[in-house]
C-alpha cells in the first residue's frame, strides 16, 4: 500500500485496502477471511451497509467464524437505524 496512516493518508490507505480485498475476492470469492476483511474496511470508512454485506457473506461461508460476528456487532453503533438481531446458525454438528 502506498498510503500510510502515519503520514496522514488514512483515506488513501483505506481505499487501497478495499482495492486489495477486491483483488483477493476476485481470486476466491468463497474465502471467508477475504470476505471478513472486505467487510471490515467499510466499517472504518463509516459505510456500515457495505461492510455488513461482506460480513454476512463471510458467515454464510463459515457459520462458526467468531471474528466476523464480532465485526458485525461493531457496526451497530455506526448505523443510525435499528440493527437487525443476529441469529445463531441453524446448522448442527453431529
Amino acid at each position: 500500500m502506498r498510503g500510510t496512516v502515519w503520514a496522514g493518508g488514512i483515506k488513501t490507505a483505506l481505499e487501497e485496502a478495499i482495492a486489495e480485498t477486491r483483488t483477493a475476492l476476485a481470486l476466491d470469492e468463497r474465502d471467508a477471511w477475504a470476505q471478513m476483511t472486505h467487510g471490515q474496511v467499510p466499517l472504518r470508512m463509516r459505510r456500515p451497509e457495505d461492510g455488513e454485506r461482506a460480513l454476512r457473506r463471510a458467515l454464510e461461508l463459515n457459520p462458526n467464524f467468531a471474528l466476523a460476528y464480532a465485526f458485525l456487532v461493531c457496526r451497530w453503533p455506526i448505523k443510525e437505524r435499528t440493527a437487525r438481531p443476529l441469529r445463531a446458525p441453524s446448522t448442527r454438528c453431529d
